[in-house]
């Protein structure tokens, strides 16, 4: 990426605004074309609102409501990488991946990390394609997990314009769930980049925040919850393990982020193991402590059962048998309740 201008900080949770301190952000869309008109500031005192309140963004030059430069994004240090041992060929596979002319985010994720950059808010790649670089295996990134500190209106504005200034016609943007999604008409709508901000709990909405510790519990595999920023060529593991459970021994390790209590949760991670298990057929078979670390209750069981069909879609029953089997026995329940979906 190429060096470009500061410009003022950006608001975040934990400023103040006429001496409250902002909790987070909502995306409330009024136009026909989102944008950053669209955020909306969040204060302790809306926790109980069914939908976000009407309370625009204040502009950082404004005199009245002018805020204190409070927040900031709450990283631990511990969770820092020292990257030039552990992971030394990371910031130019990465840098290869993003410039990759033959790839369907080109030149779009180059223009929005720079953007960002000189934005000031805080950009991660996350998830599979940082997982799958620190592998070896670029030609598995299908399309970019983004992550940030800047509200979903905001990286709408942002996005729209690189989309438009890419020259790429059969691109298209939706938000959905607090999600802005790129998505590739020639791709049959695949998704090309997903950006979601950091997640902000506590609201009856979706909410977003600053804080990478409440977005990091959120995850579902220690492998999957690996962060890195292009500008500041920074990696992060907050789980501290996955890295470990990554390269640490002769085939990955898919573990699920410690603390997981919602059964629904609980559900997408072991079935999104299960994907990993069918799609990494060119690695050894990685190593599972999914079911030993979950507990598998009846109200899980019935959500996987229940949601199979969204993670599973374009496997075959025996490739989800299979996997199901080897992450928890082939006569485990998981199994069993997997074999009257697949064969209902």
């Amino acid at each position: 990426m190429d060096k470009v201008e500061s410009a003022p900080e950006p608001l975040l949770a934990g400023d103040l605004v006429d001496g409250v301190p902002i909790r987070g952000f909502a995306f409330r869309q009024g136009a026909e074309v989102p944008s950053s008109r669209d955020d909306h500031v969040l204060f302790d005192s809306d926790r109980d609102l069914l939908e976000p309140p009407d309370r625009s963004v204040p502009e950082v030059a404004q005199s009245v409501g002018s805020p204190a430069r409070l927040g900031a994004p709450l990283v631990s240090d511990e969770w820092i990488v020292a990257i030039e041992e552990a992971a030394p060929g990371l910031p130019g596979a990465v840098d290869g991946l993003v410039r990759d002319a033959a790839r369907p985010w080109h030149p779009i994720a180059d223009t929005l990390l720079t953007d960002f950059q000189a934005g000031r808010h805080d950009l991660w790649l996350v998830g599979g394609s940082v997982r799958d670089l620190l592998l070896g295996a670029a030609d598995r990134v299908r399309d970019l997990d983004l992550v940030g500190t800047a509200p979903v209106g905001h990286f709408y504005e942002q996005a729209d314009q690189a989309v438009a200034g890419s020259g790429q016609a059969d691109l298209r943007m939706k938000i959905s769930d607090g999600v802005v999604s790129i998505l590739g008409a020639r791709l049959a709508d695949r998704t090309v980049i997903d950006y979601r901000p950091l997640y902000q709990d506590g609201f009856r909405f979706p909410a977003s925040g600053s804080d990478m510790r409440i977005d990091a519990a959120r995850r579902d595999l220690t492998v999957n919850c690996l962060f890195y920023n292009c500008g500041k060529q920074v990696l992060l593991d907050p789980t501290g393990c996955g890295m470990a459970d990554l390269l640490g021994g002769e085939t990955p390790m898919l573990a699920p982020v410690p603390g997981m209590k919602d059964a629904a949760a609980r559900a997408d991670v072991v079935l999104r193991a299960i994907r990993m298990l069918i799609r990494w057929t060119n690695l050894s078979a990685p190593r599972c402590s999914v079911s030993q670390q979950l507990t598998l209750d009846d109200e899980t069981l019935r959500e996987i059962q229940r949601r199979a069909g969204h993670h599973l879609g374009g496997t075959t029953a025996e490739q989800v048998l299979e996997a199901a089997g080897r992450l928890g026995g082939n006569d485990t329940d998981l199994v069993r309740r997997l074999r009257e979906f697949m064969y209902e």
